[in-house]
């Protein structure tokens, strides 16, 4: 029998390029979605073209990430209809100035948004796949990159231990570390034809994959993993001599 009114995919941050290709890769697949971000009008652009294409079921919400408060009250609209997974997209990249922004949206408003979907599936017996996309900058502090790699380490470490949490309660936590991906923050900064750098449908791909299947921590595109393993390695004595 088909479910009449199945869950929703929740995807926090559905205007960056790799949310809108995850999104299109689940509205293909028929699954039903919602889509949440600060700007409606271009939300509402988005689900339109989903339901065009795709035949989706699309609903859209706005939320908006740099204000404390606003995890909880997404948390009680989702208690409505529990999702099937929440995925956060949502992120900021900035220097030194922007580290306390930073810190906010990318990682104490996805941990105030898990926290409480967490809490509502415990009482409703829900079991969503809570999802963040984090960053390879989090695995080790870089001269480049450092305000940003700290505030995604910090969400790692998050992660990590609501991982740790919610594993007796049979509620998964998902990790997404992509490396470089062809958005505008890589424009200018990367080769646009170097092999690092991935498609955003490459990576939509590995996020549904991670969902799909049981692992806990996903490097996107595959690679970054031996290739973060051997920075990590690099003794800290050589490492604050390099020019990274």
């Amino acid at each position: 029998m088909t479910e009449t009114n199945p869950p929703p995919y929740v995807v926090v941050g559905a205007t960056s390029p790799i949310a809108r290709a995850y999104a299109a890769d689940c509205a293909a697949a028929g699954k039903p979605l919602l889509l949440v971000g600060r700007d409606l009008a271009e939300l509402e652009l988005i689900a339109a073209d989903l339901r065009v294409r795709h035949r989706a079921q699309v609903a859209v919400e706005r939320y908006d990430a740099s204000l404390p408060g606003e995890g909880r009250r997404l948390a009680r609209t989702l208690a409505v209809r529990p999702p099937a997974a929440v995925v956060a997209f949502h992120g900021i990249m900035g220097g030194r100035d922007e580290f306390a922004a930073m810190l906010q949206v990318n990682c104490a408003s996805i941990a105030e948004l898990f926290e409480s979907v967490a809490d509502q599936a415990a009482q409703d017996g829900g079991e969503p796949v809570l999802v963040a996309v984090s960053s390879v900058a989090g695995d080790r502090g870089r001269q480049s990159n450092y305000p940003y790699g700290a505030s995604k380490a910090a969400l790692d470490a998050y992660l990590s231990g609501l991982r740790n949490r919610l594993h007796p309660l049979g509620l998964r936590v998902v990790t997404v570390k992509p490396g470089f991906v062809r958005t505008k923050l890589t424009e200018g900064k990367v080769n646009p034809r170097s092999p690092l750098l991935a498609e955003p449908a490459q990576v939509a791909a590995d996020i549904r994959r991670a969902i799909e299947g049981s692992a806990d921590v996903v490097y996107t595109r595959w690679f970054w993993r031996p290739i973060m393993a051997i920075i990590r390695a690099i003794p800290e004595s050589v490492f604050k001599r390099l020019k990274l």
